[in-house]
């Protein structure tokens, strides 16, 4: 029996569950004020959920790939685009938040370093 992942409801699902993960976290750092909803959602387990959910699409994408190679290749062409991105983006940034604006109190050394962390 071959699922077609176009017709469901997964997605919603791993949105609901990241959202569960997002807002656990913001309650459990508003210093206590959980109220009914924060308490309520430590019942769910949003991050094994999640991670359970996205495992089940990766490996249903790597079932559906021709080959081996593909798979890579639309591996890579997801992710990385957008890590590229955002690491620039964090960056500029950066760059800009402790140094306002002027760049000549960085050194290479200290962009260069924060750049290979980030990747």
């Amino acid at each position: 029996m071959k699922i077609n992942l176009k017709e469901n409801n997964l997605d919603w699902l791993r949105l609901i569950f990241a959202c569960q993960v997002m807002l656990g976290h913001a309650f459990a750092s508003s210093g206590g004020a959980t109220f009914f909803l924060g308490d309520f959602l430590g019942y769910i387990p949003g991050v094994p959920a999640f991670f359970f959910l996205s495992g089940f699409l990766i490996y249903a994408s790597f079932e559906k790939s021709p080959n081996i190679y593909n798979y890579f290749l639309n591996r890579f062409y997801r992710l990385w685009p957008g890590l590229i991105l955002v690491t620039f983006g964090g960056l500029l940034f950066v760059i800009s938040a402790r140094f306002k604006l002027d760049f000549s109190q960085g050194t290479f050394g200290e962009y260069a370093t924060w750049l290979l962390h980030s990747l």
